[in-house]
């Protein structure tokens, strides 16, 4: 069981540990089976009636039912992952499982990472789809990514993603009319597991030829070192502004913004810091990465999963706030907003 992740939680990583620094390391891509044990994920979770301890005016003291109200329990621990309403069905680790097989059995995708975050509230596998290029000597794997929450924080999911290999970063596109992640219906029948797997397949495809075009694109779309500065500070850092005050009078009174020093130097700070990997970011020796958008696309991302702040609570540690960031996060919003900006100069 790995240090870094909770005293509950396990997961494993295929031949080296990524960025993120999580997991135990094993030889080669395991079978489900094999990836149900190496991930800890064989455990079940119960809904749970809720009691409250109340006492009456004579001193006794009775438990009182919490109508509409269960507490989502993991069977092996006895811990309380989260609370939810009595419509909440949950999503057993052998029902994500027997998915992931389906997907695995039409799609040949090979299991990369699996595990657990936060004592079992978060589940996940991650699965490799295929590889593409958008330059030439820069290959990007195409991720099949399954999410379930044991918390009733967020609905179960199947996303697609791209992880550039030269530095595994996380690459979040936002197409037009193409999305990368959907909901899976709660199913219990092999007939529905195979319908949503179909689903998923659909959603996968058209989703990485609309990557592969936009990747084209941003490749295609030059930039020298001011258009890139400029872009930044209009688009990605833009002036943020404090507070508000007037000069003048009557109609000539117009706004001055008053700009705090220690807000302009941190935005000056990340805008240098994405500078500094447009030029020796990874990957930036190979021909063809640098003085366009998908150079910048890419500094961008690696700003984001390697150097940007993370705010680390509950006892987390940062690399797990970081995995999360990244793929479901503040980090993976910030790179789709990033691609969408790029998108619309580049287009």
């Amino acid at each position: 069981m790995s240090h870094e992740i909770r005293e509950n939680d396990n997961m494993f990583s295929v031949r080296e540990k990524p960025w993120h620094g999580l997991g135990n390391v094993i030889p080669e891509a395991p079978s489900i089976d094999e990836a149900i044990i190496a991930s800890g994920l064989d455990w079940t979770a119960s809904l749970k009636s809720m009691k409250v301890p109340m006492q009456d005016d004579q001193g006794f003291t009775y438990d009182l039912d919490v109508p509409d109200n269960f507490a989502i329990v993991r069977n092996d621990t006895q811990k309380v992952l989260g609370i939810v309403g009595n419509r909440y069905q949950v999503y057993q680790n052998s029902e994500m499982w027997a998915f992931i097989d389906e997907f695995q059995k039409q799609s040949g995708i090979k299991l990369e990472t699996a595990g657990s975050l936060r004592n079992g509230r978060t589940t996940w596998v991650l699965a490799k789809n295929g590889t593409m290029e958008a330059i030439s000597g820069d290959p990007i794997e195409e991720y099949f990514l399954f999410r379930n929450s044991f918390d009733g924080s967020s609905p179960i999911s199947c996303m697609f993603t791209n992880i550039r290999v030269v530095c595994n970063n996380t690459l979040s596109a936002a197409l037009k009319g193409t999305k990368n992640i959907f909901n899976v219906r709660h199913t219990a029948s092999a007939d529905g597991q195979i319908k949503e797997v179909q689903r998923a397949l659909g959603i996968r495809s058209k989703y990485q030829a609309e990557v592969a075009k936009s990747f084209d694109t941003l490749a295609k779309y030059q930039m020298g070192s001011t258009d890139i500065n400029n872009f930044l500070n209009e688009k990605i850092f833009p002036v943020k502004t404090g507070t508000v005050q007037t000069v003048g009078f009557g109609e000539n009174v117009q706004p001055l913004f008053e700009i705090s020093q220690r807000g302009e130097t941190a935005r000056t700070n990340k805008i240098d810091k994405v500078l500094e990997l447009v030029e020796t970011g990874a990957g930036t020796e190979i021909s063809g990465v640098k003085g366009n958008a998908y150079g910048l696309y890419n500094a961008l991302t690696e700003y984001a999963d390697h150097e940007k702040s993370v705010r680390v609570t509950e006892g987390r540690n940062k690399a797990e706030v970081k995995f999360e960031n990244a793929f479901f996060g503040t980090g993976s919003r910030f790179k789709m907003e990033c691609f969408n900006e790029l998108m619309k100069l580049a287009a």
